[in-house]
């Protein structure tokens, strides 16, 4: 749910322009129960998830080509440790290289450079390539925080089970305390009526 919150606003810092890929059934289901209009893939499944996640950069990278999308952001759960994940956005295109001063200087004096393709050829493999690992580092990464917070949901269960087991065995005891006492009382009031 924290991730379609975060993915609704990114769209409202868009004027309200943009729509929404899901992956998986959760936020399938919270958007319908919302109607939020939406494209839905199938959630990961970990043999299948390297196929999954070309399938799906196949399918942002050409709605990007044709026009339909203007730009494209992933919103994920990242695991920062076993108990903890933070929801994360990263923006895939358009794509801007984050380069050091060093290496700009450093891409100006390669100008003698001969390039079998021509760079721009080349930066769009190099983008379409990129964003297929990264769609598939998101996947185990979204698959990782799946699996914690199953994990923090399982160990909080436990805890409330077993705080539960020791109200439960006090009240057992208390009650078969109770019938004993009870039972004592009966007998020794029926010995002192049948001694008298």
């Amino acid at each position: 749910m924290h991730v379609v919150v975060q993915a609704l606003s990114e769209i409202e810092k868009n004027s309200g322009s943009g729509k929404m890929v899901v992956v998986g059934e959760r936020g399938k289901m919270y958007l319908e129960d919302n109607n939020i209009p939406f494209v839905s893939f199938g959630g990961i499944n970990d043999e299948q998830r390297y196929a999954q996640a070309m399938q799906l950069r196949d399918y942002l990278v050409s709605k990007v080509l044709d026009g339909s999308f203007g730009g494209l952001k992933i919103v994920y759960p990242h695991p920062i440790s076993i108990t903890m994940q933070r929801v994360q956005t990263v923006a895939f295109l358009p794509f801007v290289p984050v380069l050091s001063e060093e290496s700009a200087t450093q891409s100006a004096s390669y100008s003698d450079v001969i390039f079998e393709s021509r760079p721009k050829d080349i930066i769009e493999y190099l983008v379409y390539t990129w964003i297929g690992l990264k769609i598939f580092e998101i996947f185990g990464l979204s698959r990782l925080s799946e699996f914690a917070a199953r994990f923090v949901h399982l160990e909080e269960s436990h805890q409330r089970i077993k705080e539960m087991d020791g109200k439960i065995r006090l009240e057992y005891f208390r009650a078969r305390h109770e019938i004993i006492d009870r039972n004592m009382r009966e007998l020794f009031a029926a010995r002192t009526l049948y001694a008298s």
